[in-house]
C-alpha cells in the first residue's frame, strides 16, 4: 500500500486521466511475472479502468511457457498482446518484464497493426510529456534535471534543453542514475525529473532508486491519454517531436 500511495504521485494531470482514462483501451502483459500484482492496481487507482491483462500471461510461471524470452525488447514477447489488442481494438499495448523493472510498448496504427516503440522512443515521449505537463502546471523547478546513461539517445537531451532542463549523462547501470539522485538531494544542485536507459528502464519519481516499470506504466498511459485527447497516438507524438528537434 505504501508503494501504491507513492505511485499515485506519478500522475501529473488528474483531469486529463479522469477524462480519457475510462475510454482509452489498454492491453497489459506482465509476462508471467510480478508486474501482475501491482500493475493492474496502479493503473486502476490512477483512473485507467479500461484495460485487459493478457490472461495467459497474468499468472506467475517460472517456465515463461507462452514466450521464448520474457523480454519487452523482444517483438515476439508481444505476440499474445497483439492478438488480444486486435480483438479488442486496443490503443496501446504494454509489456513489463518478469521482475517489473523494464517496460516496452506498441501503438495501434490506422491500419490496425501495432508499431513497437524502442526504449529511447518511450523515454523521449515520456520526458517531453513530463516537462510539458509540469511547465503547464507551474511545477517545473528552475533547477530541473534529467539523467540518462551515456549510451542512450541524445534526442532526449535536445528535448530537455528545449525546456532549459539539464541532461546529465552517467555510465551504463541504473545505480549511476541513483547516485545522481542522491547527489541532487545532498547538494540541492538539481531537482530530479526523469531518468532512463535505452534498454527499456525508466524512473519517474525517485521514491525508489532503480528503474521501475509500474511507475512507467502509469506515466506512459497518461502520455497516451494526452495524445488520444488530440486524436493522435504515441507514434504521432514522436513524429512531431522528431520534426521539432530535427536540426
Amino acid at each position: 500500500k505504501a508503494y501504491l500511495d507513492e505511485v499515485k504521485q506519478v500522475t501529473i494531470n488528474q483531469e486529463l486521466v479522469a477524462e480519457e482514462g475510462k475510454t482509452m483501451k489498454l492491453i497489459f502483459t506482465p509476462l508471467h511475472g510480478t508486474g501482475a500484482m501491482l500493475g493492474g492496481k496502479a493503473l486502476r487507482q490512477a483512473g485507467f479502468e479500461n484495460f485487459t491483462m493478457v490472461p495467459e500471461q497474468a499468472k506467475p510461471d517460472p517456465d515463461f511457457s507462452t514466450v521464448k524470452k520474457p523480454n519487452p525488447e523482444d517483438t515476439a514477447a508481444f505476440d499474445l498482446a497483439i492478438k488480444l489488442g486486435k480483438e479488442e481494438g486496443a490503443d496501446l499495448l504494454v509489456a513489463v518484464d518478469p521482475d517489473a523493472d523494464r517496460l516496452g510498448a506498441a501503438v495501434r496504427q490506422p491500419d490496425g497493426e501495432y508499431q513497437l516503440l524502442t526504449g529511447n522512443q518511450i523515454a523521449a515521449i515520456m520526458l517531453n510529456y513530463i516537462l510539458t505537463a509540469r511547465k503547464n502546471a507551474g511545477t517545473l523547478p528552475a533547477n530541473a534535471a534529467a539523467v540518462k546513461s551515456i549510451v542512450s539517445s541524445e534526442f532526449a537531451t535536445k528535448i530537455a534543453e528545449s525546456f532549459n532542463v539539464d541532461m546529465i549523462n552517467v555510465l551504463t547501470g541504473f545505480k549511476f542514475i541513483a547516485e545522481q539522485i542522491k547527489h541532487f538531494e545532498d547538494t540541492n544542485e538539481h531537482t530530479f525529473m526523469f531518468g532512463f536507459e535505452e534498454s527499456y528502464g525508466y524512473l519517474v519519481r525517485p521514491f525508489v532508486r532503480d528503474k521501475d516499470a509500474v511507475q512507467s506504466l502509469v506515466m506512459l498511459a497518461e502520455v497516451a491519454a494526452f495524445y488520444k485527447k488530440q486524436g493522435k497516438n504515441l507514434y504521432d507524438g514522436l513524429q512531431e517531436l522528431f520534426e521539432k528537434h530535427r536540426s
